[in-house]
Parts: C-alpha cells; structure tokens; sequence
C-alpha cells in the first residue's frame, strides 16, 4: 500500500477539471477569429455541461459578434441562471437585447440586473442607449441645419458602434 503524502502524483483535487482544458482552447479559437472551430467546441462543451456558464456565455459573444444578436439571447440567459453574479453576463444579455431590438425585454433585464445589484459604467452606459432609443423618453430634437444633423448622425454611429465593441470579447474581465 503506497502512502498518499510521498507518491509523486499531483492530488485528485489539484488535478485539471475536464471541462477546463476545452473551454480555454475554445476561447483561443474564438480569439483567433476561428470561429467555426471555435462554435464546435463550445457546443461540445455544452453538450457534456448543459449549464457551463462561460460557455453559455461565449457562444452569445459569438453570435451578437457575426450580427445574430437575437440567437445569442438563450445562451446568455443560460449563463445567467447558471452564475448571475458575473457583471458581464448581464450587460452582454442587456446589449444582445438592445441590438435584437428588445428594448423592454433589455430594461426589465437591466432593472433586474440593479435589482441584483449590477451598477457602474457599463450599466450607464446600457441605460444611455435605452433612452436614447426610446422615442418616447428621447426629447424631440431642434430643427437644425443638415450639417449638424449629419455630424450628430455620425456620432450616433459612433457611440453604437462603441457600445458593441465593449461586448465583443469571450474573455473580458470582470
């Protein structure tokens, strides 16, 4: 009988969970661009861990960054119901909403995520674009002249394409 405390064997608790080693290769393949192999991979995780909820999360990365933002909504709602206590989580699902053109749904889930205690920038800035986007709490704008719409229409532009780019890494720290 070998003793436990002088084998050279790393301990079982020590030892890689299964689940682990995919999910990074998945997220090195979703950071290279490798989309599709990358896709294979979380689904596969998915399949051994229904409930894995970087994975969940990833793949709706995934779909909001090749324009799918509404195929991306389950994914994101599975990550939350599996760790609601990720900040990203809940401002990825708000910002899939918003481009899927589910506005109430992103406010009630956005009041929810408050709720929960959610707040900072990010949610600011989610809350900005709610209202922005609403014309009914947006105040009519002046009759101006057709340059500085043009210059306000841009920067429109731009500030949406900011506030996407703010969800479009499978990594982003919490």
């Amino acid at each position: 009988m070998s003793n436990p405390l002088t084998t050279n064997a790393p301990p079982q608790h020590l030892a890689p969970l299964p689940q682990v080693r995919p999910l990074h290769e998945a997220i090195a393949l979703h950071q290279a661009g490798r989309l599709e192999e990358a896709t294979e991979l979380y689904r596969t995780i998915l399949l051994a861990d229904p409930h894995n909820a970087e994975a969940n999360h990833n793949m709706g990365i995934l779909a909001t960054q090749i324009n799918h933002p509404a195929a991306g909504l389950p994914f994101f709602s599975a990550a939350l119901d599996a760790d609601p206590t990720r900040a990203r989580y809940w401002l990825s699902y708000i910002d899939a909403l918003i481009q899927a053109d589910q506005r109430d749904d992103a406010r009630q889930i956005l009041a929810l995520a408050q709720q929960h205690g959610l707040q900072g920038a990010g949610v600011d800035a989610l809350t900005a674009r709610l209202e922005i986007s609403d014309p009914i709490a947006a105040p009519t704008p002046p009759i101006e002249p057709q340059a500085t719409q043009a210059k306000q229409a841009k920067e429109r532009r731009s500030t949406a394409t900011i506030g996407r780019a703010t969800n479009t890494s499978p990594t982003e720290h919490e």
